[in-house]
């Protein structure tokens, strides 16, 4: 495991007919069930969980493309200039509920998160938490963790001006790249270096996380994102206001006569 250290402050009773003054409510068929309709959609509506997300997923796609794509990722070949960028593709947003792993405190933690990768390789798994304190020993400083090599890295927020540089540096790893100084594989900061070596660049081509070929290269990575509990589904506004002129009816539904 390579870590990346550095932070940054970051039960509906039985319904019977009742006298009430001297008259008798009698309910009718079609009162009942919209006046039940009305009050089911209401229950529902207060005891739909709150959302609760991790973090917001920030995949920094476009920082990403920029550092994959620098200067030595175009080399000669002959007396061509061949283009070997590598164009970082994201699958959609997956979203796993565990609620014991929305901090990452220990090395059975991790090991458990990583156990969830939904994609094999050469996919890369790019797990977002909200806190990270564990790669390999427990630190609150760390920030991002990853395999060396591998296809699963874990990742807190940081904030746009920081995340590419995150992102890339566990990729990095996965990559099969150590940490060195300077560039983007230092260890203990993220300080906007994102430069990296001749040699570098050709550990990354060699790494079979890189697919397709020259110049087409890219790297397929699904972000997970881990929350503690499920999303509430909200209740659409014209559900509601159907759910509420069904209550009227209901309502309306209810006959009066005289008690005899």
């Amino acid at each position: 495991m390579k870590s990346h250290l550095a932070r940054y402050d970051s039960n509906i009773s039985d319904l019977v007919p009742r006298k009430v003054q001297g008259r008798q409510l009698q309910t009718s068929g079609i009162g009942v069930i919209c006046t039940l309709f009305f009050l089911g959609v209401l229950l529902a509506a207060l005891l739909a969980p709150a959302v609760t997300w991790a973090v917001t997923v920030n995949t920094a796609e476009a920082g990403m493309d920029s550092i994959f794509s620098q200067g030595r990722f175009r080399r000669f070949e002959g007396e061509v200039i061949v283009d070997f960028s590598i164009d970082i593709r994201f699958n959609p947003i997956q979203t796993i509920v565990r609620t014991g792993l929305v901090d990452i405190t220990s090395e059975t933690e991790l090991t458990i998160l990583f156990g969830l990768a939904p994609a094999n390789s050469p996919t890369v798994n790019m797990f977002f938490v909200d806190a990270l304190d564990y790669c390999s020993s427990l630190d609150v400083n760390i920030i991002g963790c990853a395999n060396q090599p591998g296809n699963k890295l874990v990742v807190e927020n940081i904030g746009a001006a920081d995340q590419a540089e995150l992102n890339a540096h566990e990729l990095g790893h996965n990559l099969n790249l150590p940490h060195t100084s300077p560039g983007l594989m230092t260890d203990r900061d993220v300080w906007g270096n994102t430069a990296l070596t001749t040699e570098q660049v050709d550990i990354i081509l060699t790494s079979p996380l890189v697919q397709g070929t020259a110049p087409g290269l890219y790297i397929d990575i699904t972000p997970i994102r881990i929350i503690s509990q499920l999303e509430a589904v909200p209740l659409p506004a014209t559900l509601l206001l159907a759910a509420s002129g069904l209550g009227f009816l209901g309502l309306y539904g209810v006959r009066n006569r005289e008690t005899v």
